[in-house]
């Protein structure tokens, strides 16, 4: 009830900023009316088209110092090349999880301004704008539990938590510290390393959201964790808790004028408020149901899965009283006839973009295909795939596609292999294909991961 309150009261805050009228504003329109995913898919194809133009200008100006250093040149090569196709302009576009809404979207819009698009961890585009549907978080489990066999496989040398009965026994101690702290949190005194702390059910949640988002660098940090917990030392949760909180410091501003006052609104602040806007204006029937139903729905993506289950359920919570509507909408299905066909590339297991999605979204779009990449995790990003980078780059660069049922394996496993292991960098003969790899490592470390976690 408490949260409910919560979260009802920051919405209907949002909902009056951004449904209040500017008075010297002629148009009579409110910022609140805006805020969807249709008119970024329309401000894209609006960015292609200037970019041309930039860029035939650039070319035209390149064009003119060649002929003056050379002579002039009758096939005017440079010109030629770098010409606005006005109105015919293409898009090149990398999509990852929301950003598949996006593009998705845009193609369904546009579906013949096209050159290439990557959807990377595909959304139930259906789903998310209209609800229903089959749930998209079933293979959370699944994931997590990869967690207790790769525990198993490695061994006490990599896994800490490793016991000697194999993945239940290493199953029945997670779920006994859970129930532990889900009956009484830990107070953990202050150290070198951090301040005083209180460990709770909602931390150990956390860190079991984030490690189904990225298993390949965040198992080893679960893993470490645990077995502290299971020994009754809550110092390194706590200091990772304390990690995650950014520093924050006051501006003269923000002193001076209060601190919920526009001077104190920092990008952290607005980078969430913003994908609550965007969701909640998106996805009408996310705040079109009453307490009671909410708990309905708490309780079915709980069963749906017990890893991350009530974080989903959360992320519904926010739109609660959400009021502004959006003036711009387009009603599904979401398909098209493209002019170049997408690319689609899922992992095996994905918690909240499952491989199921992927599939569907594809009979959507003709001549699409999907690229499964075997590995566990949200998109391509949690797991370096040399197999799978080829694949996207050959697409980018040529425009072919894959052949159907094509399967890439990740070049790593969970706590069995390190990404920071260059030995496969080494044996690469290819300069490009190294390149290509250290950029997915560097992709690895950074997509989808607490900044205060990545070393």
């Amino acid at each position: 009830m408490r949260n409910w309150q919560r979260r009802a009261a920051l919405s209907q805050s949002c909902s009056e900023v951004l449904l209040a009228r500017d008075g010297n504003d002629s148009t009579g329109e409110v910022l609140g009316e805006h805020l969807n995913t249709v008119p970024v898919a329309r401000d894209m194809l609006e960015i292609i088209e200037r970019h041309a133009e930039w860029r035939e200008k650039q070319g035209l100006k390149r064009q003119q110092e060649e002929d003056k250093a050379t002579g002039y040149h009758a096939e005017q090569k440079i010109a030629v090349r770098t010409r606005w196709d006005r109105g015919q302009e293409k898009l090149l576009y990398w999509g990852r999880s929301y950003g598949t809404v996006l593009g998705a979207t845009f193609a369904t819009m546009f579906p013949d301004r096209i050159s290439r698009m990557l959807l990377d961890g595909v959304v139930d585009t259906d789903h998310y704008y209209d609800g229903g549907g089959e749930s998209s978080i079933t293979d959370a489990d699944a994931i997590f539990h990869r967690f207790f066999h790769y525990c198993d496989v490695v061994g006490l040398e990599k896994c800490p938590f490793y016991m000697k009965g194999g993945p239940s026994e290493i199953r029945e101690a997670y779920k006994g510290i859970e129930s532990g702290l889900r009956a009484k949190s830990m107070p953990v005194a202050a150290s070198s390393n951090h301040g005083p702390e209180v460990i709770t059910w909602s931390d150990l949640k956390l860190i079991q959201r984030i490690s189904v988002y990225q298993p390949l660098l965040t198992f080893p940090l679960l893993a470490k964790l645990l077995a502290d917990l299971k020994r009754g030392d809550g110092s390194s949760m706590a200091a990772f808790k304390q990690g995650l909180r950014p520093v924050t410091c006051l501006s003269e501003e923000c002193i001076g004028t209060g601190s919920w006052s526009q001077q104190c609104t920092g990008f952290e602040t607005s980078e969430d408020s913003s994908s609550q806007a965007i969701l909640c204006s998106d996805a009408i029937y996310t705040n079109t149901f009453d307490l009671d139903e909410f708990e309905g729905i708490w309780n079915g993506f709980v069963a749906d899965s017990k890893s991350i289950g009530d974080y989903w359920a959360s992320v519904y919570l926010t739109c609660v009283g959400w009021q502004p509507r959006a003036k711009w909408r387009v009603n599904g299905p979401y398909a098209g006839n493209t002019s170049h066909p997408l690319m689609l590339v899922s992992t095996t297991l994905d918690p909240v973009t499952p491989l199921k999605s992927a599939k569907k979204m594809s009979s959507r779009f003709n001549g699409s295909i999907v690229l499964e990449q075997s590995s566990e995790g949200h998109t391509t990003g949690s797991g370096p795939s040399v197999c799978s980078a080829k694949a996207i780059r050959k697409y980018f660069q040529t425009g072919q596609l894959p052949e159907t049922g094509t399967l890439c394996y990740s070049d790593f496993e969970p706590l069995i292999d390190t990404p920071q292991e260059t030995a496969l960098i080494h044996n690469m003969s290819s300069t490009s294909d190294r390149r290509l790899y250290e950029a997915m490592l560097q992709d690895t470390f950074t997509f989808g991961f607490p900044a205060g976690l990545v070393t």
